[in-house]
């Protein structure tokens, strides 16, 4: 059996850079599951940075911004 969890971002709370260079998301998913942060610099190769289990249905990040321009995805890993 395949089960598929979708990452809604419509459904995400708001994405900013703060004041301190970090840079704060939310993670929408299904609690109990397990999800990974991605991280890319150009859409085509992509590196875990994080892991969680979500305690409840979204998983506040907040990330240094090193600098760098990224992108970033929620996956949910089996």
């Amino acid at each position: 059996t395949t089960e598929i969890y979708t990452l809604s971002l419509h459904d995400a709370l708001p994405i900013c850079l703060s004041a301190t260079n970090t840079f704060d998301l939310w993670l929408q998913g299904t609690a109990g599951q397990r999800y990974v942060l991605l991280s890319s610099t150009n859409l085509a190769d992509w590196t875990p940075i994080q892991t969680n289990t979500l305690a409840s249905s979204s998983w506040h990040l907040v990330l240094p911004t090193g600098g760098l321009r990224n992108f970033y995805r929620g996956q949910w890993a089996p």
